[in-house]
């Protein structure tokens, strides 16, 4: 399986509902990888998706 690679950039690919920026790390045809960084005084919620399933590691905060 081959995938191409990323560096972090400095700006978002997209912006998430919850405000926060999205930048994709590496993407298969099943799945990919991706940083998010919510703003200050920001809040997410977990929720579920029919046909996605999420792993989330925090880095801090």
């Amino acid at each position: 399986m081959s995938f191409a690679t990323r560096r972090l950039g400095t700006l978002p690919d997209a912006l998430a509902p919850d405000g926060s920026e999205v930048r994709v790390l590496c993407s298969t045809s099943r799945g990919s990888l991706a940083h998010f960084t919510l703003p200050l005084q920001a809040v997410s919620k977990a929720m579920t998706h029919r046909s996605v399933e999420e792993v989330w590691y925090f880095v801090s905060g």
